[in-house]
């Protein structure tokens, strides 16, 4: 009996020290992964470079159906992290995330809960004083102003990155038609790709609003062929940055692919098509960091400098960036950017 005393109690100890909470210490180096797991999704959050500063950018990613994996670039590992943590959220139905989610549970304003749930476990993890800044670029520009314009949820962070971001889909898809139709005009008299042009031109000039999701869509894809025509300009490949970090950062890919493609995509992109939130910016006080490409037709400068003139914040500043797109070609400007905004708030 002594024998089967002493297993039981080692069986029940071993049983404890299991359950014990993880230790989470602050460190200039954290690679820390873990999944928030909120309304049937498990979303992978990764975080690195320096929790010690008390500061943490979280990434909100384009998409729908992106990758936080394709903002963890090398001058984003040598520049930013070394200063403060990077949090690499991927949103439900998206990259790494995983879970039992439905049409349900893919709205706007579910994808502005969940950002809430990541938040709001950053701080139990790192400590109830870290500064949260959100990083928003493109489609993630609609998941943050969901996020910002609900209830207190603002009081959560400390800043706001608007990357070549989307906060009203029906007027950044005109400035998408006046930027193609302008440069387009512009290019046409220099005798470049003519033909092109005209084609693009042609098709938005034809568009009435409200547009459908597969005009958007369209005129989307052709905001992405407009970077290419740009003499002198190089976008920069998502692809590249995936295949760079494929083994290094273990990406799934082919969970990747499958977020992407998932059906459910098509559902929301329909509730968001006439989705605006420009008049609920007023209500928004955070300080504000608003960035811009010149050459971006995806979310033109328009979008973002609309943005800084409706939002109620008083700390609000905009740069835009003479030789990037849409994807933040310009890394190192972007970053010190980020920095220094950072630094300041």
């Amino acid at each position: 009996m002594n024998k089967l005393k002493a297993a039981v109690t080692i069986i029940i100890s071993l049983m404890l020290s299991q359950c014990q909470n993880e230790k989470i210490t602050a460190s200039l180096d954290t690679d820390d992964t873990f999944y928030v797991e909120n309304d049937g999704a498990a979303m992978r959050v990764s975080v690195k470079g320096n929790t010690q500063s008390g500061k943490i950018m979280l990434i909100v990613h384009g998409g729908p159906g992106g990758s936080a994996f394709l903002y963890h670039t090398e001058k984003m590992q040598i520049l930013l992290e070394p200063h403060n943590a990077v949090a690499y959220w991927d949103q439900r139905i998206a990259s790494a995330s995983q879970g039992t989610v439905n049409k349900e549970t893919v709205t706007l304003p579910q994808f502005g809960d969940d950002l809430k749930s990541v938040i709001q476990v950053l701080k139990y993890r790192y400590g109830t004083a870290t500064k949260i800044y959100l990083m928003s670029h493109s489609w993630g520009g609609m998941v943050a102003t969901q996020f910002l314009t609900s209830g207190t949820n603002q009081e959560l962070v400390s800043g706001w990155i608007f990357a070549n971001a989307v906060h009203d889909w029906p007027r950044n898809d005109q400035n998408t038609i006046d930027m193609i139709i302008a440069r387009g005009e512009q290019e046409i008299e220099l005798g470049r790709n003519v033909a092109k042009w005209q084609e693009m031109i042609r098709y938005v000039q034809s568009l009435v609003f409200p547009l459908t999701v597969v005009q958007s869509k369209k005129l989307n894809d052709y905001a992405w062929e407009a970077m290419d025509l740009i003499e002198g300009f190089a976008p920069l490949n998502e692809d590249d940055i995936i295949n760079e970090n494929l083994i290094s950062d273990r990406i799934p890919y082919t969970s990747l692919l499958c977020n992407l493609l998932n059906p459910v995509q098509r559902q929301l992109l329909r509730e968001v098509n006439e989705k605006s939130f420009s008049d609920l910016l007023v209500n928004i006080t955070v300080p504000l960091l608003v960035c811009s490409g010149r050459h971006d037709f995806v979310c033109p400068t328009a979008t973002g400098l609309d943005l800084l003139t409706r939002i109620g914040s008083a700390d609000k500043q905009s740069i835009t960036f003479n030789n990037s797109g849409h994807n933040l070609e310009e890394q190192s400007a972007y970053i010190n950017a980020f920095i220094e905004f950072i630094a300041c708030h």
